[in-house]
């Protein structure tokens, strides 16, 4: 009988384990930010990667993309760098700024839509570049000039070899960032649109996402101004536009702890979005302050094409400060569940990402239906600084979080590093190091510490029973328990101050224990 179960345990597990893992990249450069992230039909995973230096003019960040290739076991396969000086002999890599923001697969290889610096000091172009699968170039192409601003592309729509790109221009005298979209059929623009102007009464910032449903409307989610004459006064803003591009209707999103406008505390760069069915969308959200809490909480939102909310969730977050950036939000056709990814630490963050505070932080990944009922969440503690920046779901129903990690030696040298964690439906993974199986005092964790009415108790990378028992100074037991649930929460109202000690044993008989401290 134990046979039979350990097969059909291989059988309906075996496989997908398989193909979990954890790695990191040590990649020859220094402000990574993964841009995209494609997995083929054999799970071997496509990375674009932005990489970040200030040019010596001071005028810009200079941006050379990288290009990793990982097969589905995670193991190295290609990694390549474009520079500008190989497509353009009269390029200089220092100078001439190359971004690649939105990654095509095209059935033989990839298109690759961005921006590049061609002239000095002021003079942008977008780019189209075709590549192989190996991320050589085949052929390029400039389908847009602009002077005195740079060029970003966040989201894109394909239609009878049109392209409409949505996102924003950069202006060099003063820094403000316009909404933008473009239209470009064969490598030439058709049409333009500032989506920051009076005529239509529309002032959007930065727009991250767009939407189109199947009546040819769109949706921009952008940081936006209040117009004139709080011009000052930004909120994230929905957009509604026609077929033609016309504003239909505008909606405000704001936290229901402080609404608008006494708040303007969403940050689109900190959001994602989704489809439901034809005519709903989810907006997913965290940021490291919520005003009320000065906690990350995770906000759900969910909305019909009218703008108008149909349903809301708060996921409280009462011990750490987590935010979210784009890209952090996929659905799984294989489970109909969505998830949606953090990054968590557990100190407040000093700015918009988690970076030189010699911080350790985690990833949060919550799996959710189309109603907002969390599945579950699942937290992946990593010694280093980690940052989430892209999820990605495969035909097998893994998930792949991918970010970049900053170490010691990293931060010393100005470095970060490409850093992957491929978990299954369950949200687990297996470690390939049976020593660090062995080691499970990285699995849990006991906070705060020291306590007074309570201590919260948090699984972690490590999803398996344990048993606890807590002692006092004496030896004496105060608590024990078989600890399913992923989190559990103890009251220690009536236990005496002072020194406490805890003991944790999986079934395999690994263990570890710790000290604990209850104040007065």
């Amino acid at each position: 009988m134990k046979i039979k179960f350990s097969l059909l345990f291989y059988l309906l597990f075996g496989q997908l384990a398989a193909q979990t893992f954890e790695k990191t990249y040590h990649i020859n450069s220094d402000k990574n930010y993964i841009h995209n992230v494609w997995i083929d039909d054999q799970l071997n995973s496509y990375f674009t990667i932005k990489n970040g230096g200030q040019s010596y003019d001071s005028l810009y960040f200079t941006s050379q993309p990288f290009f990793l290739k990982i097969d589905v076991m995670g193991n190295q396969q290609m990694v390549k760098q474009i520079v500008p000086s190989s497509l353009d002999s009269n390029f200089i890599d220092s100078i001439n700024h190359l971004d690649i923001q939105i990654t095509i697969d095209n059935g033989n290889g990839f298109d690759l839509y961005g921006s590049i610096r061609k002239s000095f000091p002021y003079d942008f172009n977008g780019i189209h570049l075709k590549t192989n699968y190996n991320f050589d170039v085949l052929d390029k192409h400039y389908f847009v000039t602009k002077q005195d601003s740079s060029i970003f592309i966040k989201d894109f729509f394909v239609k009878n070899d049109t392209l409409t790109f949505f996102g924003s221009l950069s202006a060099y005298n003063n820094g403000i960032d316009f909404g933008h979209l473009f239209q470009v059929y064969q490598d030439s623009l058709i049409y333009e649109k500032s989506l920051f102007n009076d005529r239509d009464s529309i002032y959007t910032s930065n727009i991250f996402h767009a939407l189109k449903d199947k009546n040819g409307h769109y949706y921009t989610f952008s940081d936006g101004y209040f117009g004139p004459p709080n011009f000052f006064l930004t909120f994230m803003q929905i957009n509604k536009l026609d077929s033609n591009f016309q504003p239909i209707q505008k909606q405000i999103i704001s936290l229901p702890s402080k609404p608008f406008p006494n708040d303007s505390s969403i940050v689109t760069y900190a959001t994602d979005v989704s489809w439901v069915t034809d005519s709903t969308f989810i907006i997913a959200y965290a940021l490291y302050d919520n005003i009320d809490t000065k906690k990350g909480d995770v906000h759900l939102f969910l909305y019909d094409t009218s703008l108008k909310q149909l349903n809301y969730k708060r996921i409280n977050s009462i011990d750490t400060n987590q935010q979210s950036i784009g890209n952090s939000l996929v659905y799984d056709s294989i489970s109909g569940y969505y998830y949606f990814g953090t990054t968590q630490s557990l100190k407040k963050f000093k700015y918009s990402n988690p970076f030189n505070t010699e911080d350790p932080t985690a990833f949060r990944l919550i799996k959710f239906d189309k109603n907002l009922n969390v599945k579950w969440e699942k937290v992946y503690y990593n010694q280093n600084t980690i940052q989430l920046e892209n999820l990605t779901s495969d035909k097998n129903g893994n998930i792949t979080m991918a970010g970049t990690l900053e170490d010691s030696v990293a931060r010393q040298n100005g470095d970060r590093y490409i850093y992957v964690l491929r978990v299954d439906s369950l949200g687990n993974y297996i470690r390939s190091n049976i020593n660090e199986r062995k080691n499970i005092d990285k699995y849990v964790a006991f906070y705060p510490n020291p306590f007074k009415e309570s201590i919260n108790l948090l699984k972690l990378n490590y999803f398996v029973p344990y048993k606890v028992e807590i002692v006092d100074a004496l030896g004496r037991s105060v608590y024990q328990c078989n600890w399913s649930n992923d989190k559990m929460n103890i009251s220690t109202r009536h236990w005496q101050s002072g020194m406490y000690f805890y003991i944790v044993k999986d079934s395999y008989g690994n263990t570890t224990s710790g000290k604990l401290l209850k104040l007065k």
